[in-house]
């Protein structure tokens, strides 16, 4: 929409006025809830006029005191596309002027073009003022009182949940027996259809204290007692009794499980044994300290000996990373089962590269 362009051009100047920044649909909104006239200025650095009425009558005290009654916004129009724009949205019809409008948004006056001194700015802002409906000041008062209304239903829901929760932690403690609402949550999890790792996920996650306490949340959040009532809002019955995320909460629902039930990175296996290189064989062998391990036994079948590393081999680089006694535990959180990887080997004094495919860790 074009009020997003021109949001950035709506500052504060304009003599003694203090205008009021930020764009102009947010004044108008800020008058529908206050009940408060709005006063525009539309002006551009490209007309003397403007200049001129920023150092006179908008610099006269008078006319400072009466504009306090208003929302003051100043409109930039000293680029020619916002210029076309206010005089297709608002019949602007020169620069500079200077528009009123009521707190409903209607246009109650106006003074177009320069006019030397005070008299005709004073007249307009008083003409406008008087032109206020006096509806203005009671739909201001049914809204504050709709705000109210909403607030405070929304406390007493939150204090509602709060109330519940307390009783059930209550009714927990003094009964051994199951949570009816956590036995409740494990029913549902088993109904929900495996049909992808995400379902599998929430399945387990929906078992544990995290994944109750989740669902208490949302039942809050609802403002529902009822568990079925939550699993509705989210979840749609299939004919065969089972349950399926709705499409439009899927993609909320992976972010989610993301962050609060992150899945576990598999271990991985390389089927060899090793430990630091004896004393001087670094310097012997050119290496850096701490760089190298010496492999001492290699699991037959495994994924070390299908890659072609042999006892008695240095291991020197690993998923092109340099590896030591000290170093060989991080770098193994890099690598991934399945997923190929150089590696590079000291053998006979000279250097042999080789891949590797790390297996699972059982």
């Amino acid at each position: 929409m074009f009020w997003i362009l021109i949001a950035s051009v709506l500052v504060a100047g304009g003599g003694e006025i203090e205008w009021q920044k930020g764009n102009l649909p947010g004044a108008f909104e800020t008058a529908r809830e206050t009940g408060e006239p709005l006063m525009v200025y539309f002006r551009a650095d490209w007309d003397r006029f403007s200049g001129q009425l920023d150092d006179g009558a908008f610099s006269d005290k008078d006319v400072v005191v009466l504009s306090g009654k208003f929302i003051r916004v100043l409109v930039d129009c000293s680029k020619k596309p916002v210029y076309r724009e206010m005089a297709r949205v608002h019949q602007l019809e020169g620069i500079p002027s200077l528009y009123f409008f009521d707190a409903a948004g209607r246009k109650i006056g106006s003074v177009v073009g320069y006019v030397p001194g005070t008299d005709a700015y004073l007249d307009a802002m008083t003409e406008a003022l008087a032109k206020r409906s006096p509806q203005d000041g009671e739909e201001r008062m049914k809204r504050l009182l709709k705000r109210v209304e909403e607030a405070l239903e929304n406390s007493l829901r939150k204090l509602r949940g709060e109330i519940r929760d307390l009783v059930r932690s209550a009714l927990r403690r003094a009964n051994s027996d199951e949570d009816p609402l956590d036995a409740g949550v494990d029913a549902f999890a088993d109904r929900i259809v495996e049909d992808g790792k995400m379902n599998s996920r929430l399945r387990a996650f929906l078992k544990t204290k995290k994944g109750k306490k989740f669902i208490r949340g949302q039942m809050n959040m609802l403002g529902v007692d009822d568990l079925d009532d939550a699993v509705e809002h989210y979840f749609r019955r299939n004919e065969d009794g089972t349950y399926s995320v709705r499409p439009d909460f899927e993609p909320q629902l992976r972010d989610f499980l993301e962050q609060a039930w992150p899945e576990k990175k598999k271990g991985v296996r390389l089927g060899f044994s090793g430990g630091g290189l004896p004393e001087g064989w670094h310097e012997e062998r050119d290496l850096d300290p701490g760089t190298g391990l010496l492999i001492s036994g290699v699991a037959p079948g495994g994924p070390a000996e299908k890659a072609g590393i042999k006892t008695g081999d240095i291991l020197v680089f690993l998923g092109g990373r340099k590896v030591g006694p000290d170093t060989i535990r991080k770098v193994l959180g890099t690598l991934s089962p399945g997923k190929e990887i150089a590696v590079v080997v000291l053998r006979e004094g000279k250097r042999v590269r080789l891949s590797l495919v790390p297996g699972e860790k059982e």
